[in-house]
């Protein structure tokens, strides 16, 4: 029973005799390692200096690659910048108002300024109509206003010539007032001359004819007045008229003018021009005799 625990004791012992002995290696590895942590430290040092002298060496190609730099970042920035504004993902879809563009009036088309898929701003022309026989309209319609202008004036001027014509007929009627004044005074004169016997039959005649003539003249200078201021009225109507056609014909020049703006189409709003099927017509060719 005693050489048991003897034995025991004596096969442990070389156990710990292996365990501790790595600890020397680990102390000779620890003591190489410092000589080449000192010579890596002194290339870094080296590198370091390297890089710090590169731009005194070469300032161009530093200036160069500054300037690449300051623009690559100002890129990022302005991608940022621009990027943030929208929003990515993978389940979307469009909703776009439509608006529906067509042509008011016929015409063959002369010039086709758009394609599928333009972008397009209000305002921007997308198609042009041959519009020489609206131009031709309008020009008729000019003219059918400066027509009724030119109707206009000429009345007004007849107008002002019949007042003339009023006023010289009144003073007639004036002057023969007067003169039928003077006829009856004269024949009251000579009525009572015959009758005292200090005057002939033939004088009491003739202040009597004169009178009969001086009432026909005031008669007729008072006709003359009424006529002058009847046509006076039925050019005053004329005038009337004549504004009425100049309304008239100036509603058909706007038309005109309206109908002339429609052969050039433009785009209501922005937006992109989808499915056009319009197309421009080939130009007609010259008749030949």
């Amino acid at each position: 029973m005693d050489t048991k625990p003897q034995r025991v004791e004596q096969d442990v012992e070389p156990v710990n005799e292996t365990r501790e002995q790595p600890a020397p290696v680990r102390e000779s590895r620890e003591r190489s390692a410092e000589p080449r942590q000192e010579k890596l430290d002194g290339n870094a040092s080296q590198r370091k200096a390297g890089l710090l002298g590169f731009p005194r060496r070469h300032p161009y190609a530093a200036a160069a690659i500054a300037l690449a730099l300051l623009l690559v970042a100002a890129g990022i920035a302005i991608w940022w910048l621009n990027a943030r504004q929208y929003e990515s993902t993978d389940d979307a879809f469009i909703d776009a108002r439509t608006v529906t563009i067509g042509a008011q009036i016929a015409g063959r088309i002369t010039e086709l300024a758009v394609t599928d898929n333009q972008h397009v701003q209000a305002g921007d022309v997308l198609l042009r109509i041959d519009d020489s026989d609206y131009q031709a309209n309008l020009k008729q319609a000019d003219a059918g206003v400066a027509a009724a202008e030119a109707e206009i004036v000429n009345v007004a001027a007849q107008i002002e010539a019949q007042k003339a014509k009023v006023n010289a007929a009144q003073r007639q009627v004036a002057q023969a007032k007067a003169a039928l004044d003077f006829a009856k005074a004269e024949d009251q004169r000579n009525r009572e001359l015959l009758a005292r016997g200090t005057a002939t039959q033939q004088q009491a005649q003739q202040a009597a004819s004169t009178l009969r003539q001086d009432q026909a003249a005031l008669d007729s200078a008072e006709a003359n007045v009424a006529s002058a201021k009847s046509q006076v009225s039925v050019l005053q109507a004329q005038a009337r008229s004549a504004e009425a056609q100049l309304e008239q014909a100036k509603a058909s020049q706007e038309q005109a003018r309206m109908t002339l703006s429609r052969t050039t189409i433009t785009a209501p709003a922005a937006g992109r021009a989808t499915s056009i099927s319009a197309a421009k017509a080939p130009t007609p060719n010259p008749a030949r005799y």
